[in-house]
């Protein structure tokens, strides 16, 4: 595959393409971290962190569609293609775990990195987050360099889940 437009977003980035290397208030202990930017879905009940989330990650460079319980990311999802998606756990109709477990039933050629945000602290709310299907746990309040790290982490699988047949 030579690009990944669609998935990416509206402009054609290819799999190795970098949209930044090193901005100033990127740096994690000491070193320099290159991204690329992915197409993300954001579902956040809570208005002051779902708007945080979406602000952090558009200023790295990233797409973010944000929804605002599972009813409406769950739409979204179906409707488009992303890359990663950041779901809170507890929201309205449709819960954290529920919508991790119907993405990833759901999926088709495309792999996408999920990252459960909450704040639950416990080990039984993770272990039904990993079961659900979940790559990451971040919990709440989160902090933004912790977030970034967690990114790079998913970057290079996403990536590589796209150019892989």
């Amino acid at each position: 595959m030579d690009s990944i437009g669609e998935f990416w977003g509206q402009t054609p980035i290819s799999a190795t393409q970098e949209i930044g290397v090193c901005p100033q208030n990127w740096l994690l202990s000491g070193n320099c971290v290159s991204y690329v930017a992915m197409k993300v879905l954001i579902a956040e009940d809570d208005r002051d962190s779902r708007e945080l989330l979406s602000w952090l990650l558009q200023k790295l460079g990233h797409q973010v569609v944000a929804t605002e319980d599972g009813t409406q990311a769950w739409e979204a999802y179906r409707k488009g293609r992303f890359g990663l998606v950041i779901l809170d756990l507890l929201m309205p109709d449709i819960d954290g775990f529920e919508l991790c477990r119907r993405i990833r039933a759901n999926q088709e050629s495309q792999y996408t990195y999920i990252i459960l945000i909450t704040a639950l602290i416990g080990k039984k709310d993770y272990l039904e987050g990993m079961e659900a299907g979940a790559d990451d746990f971040v919990t709440k309040p989160f902090d933004p360099d912790e977030l970034k790290a967690r990114l790079g982490v998913a970057e290079p699988r996403v990536i590589y889940t796209q150019v892989t047949p």
